[in-house]
């Protein structure tokens, strides 16, 4: 998988130099080993002066498209990008639209590029074939697979 980094502007957030950056609309972009591309914006983004690999993000944006498959949106209210392993943390009002009439909210998730895969906690979501409540969650297969554990609740709606 390889992985772009695009900053619109990088500006010394800090008393002494080095300490912290701060970045104007971080966009990072990527492309998965199944060819999927994401591209992941933010209000702002800050870089962990204890912890350089970590970056973190204000009002995330995650676009995930596939070839022949509508994009698939992800916001939230904060992010962690790990620059070390690839991977993006999202917390608070985390949202997804797959573009298809399936909508979600969760209470957290952990996205890893290079697999597709994503899991976390507190799902609740609709789609055309019926509405899913569980304490966690995990996305597999590039979204063709998803499994529930934990107070799981669901309808299943006939066609």
């Amino acid at each position: 998988m390889s992985w772009n980094t695009i900053v619109t502007v990088l500006t010394p957030d800090a008393k002494s130099p080095g300490d912290q950056v701060r970045m104007d609309n971080p966009t990072f972009s990527g492309e998965s080993k199944d060819g999927a591309r994401y591209l992941v914006t933010a209000k702002s983004g800050l870089r962990d002066p204890k912890q350089e690999s970590r970056i973190l993000l204000d009002a995330p944006t995650v676009t995930v498209t596939r070839t022949g498959a509508a994009p698939t949106h992800t916001t939230a209210r904060t992010g962690e990008f790990h620059e070390d392993d690839m991977t993006l943390r999202l917390e608070g009002d985390v949202r997804v639209d797959n573009g298809a009439g399936s909508k979600f909210d969760f209470k957290n998730a952990v996205i890893d590029p290079a697999t597709g895969e994503v899991s976390g906690q507190g799902v609740q979501g609709k789609s055309p074939t019926g509405d899913i409540r569980s304490d966690s969650y995990d996305v597999l297969d590039q979204g063709e697979r998803m499994v529930f554990k934990g107070g799981v609740r669901g309808r299943i709606q006939p066609k």
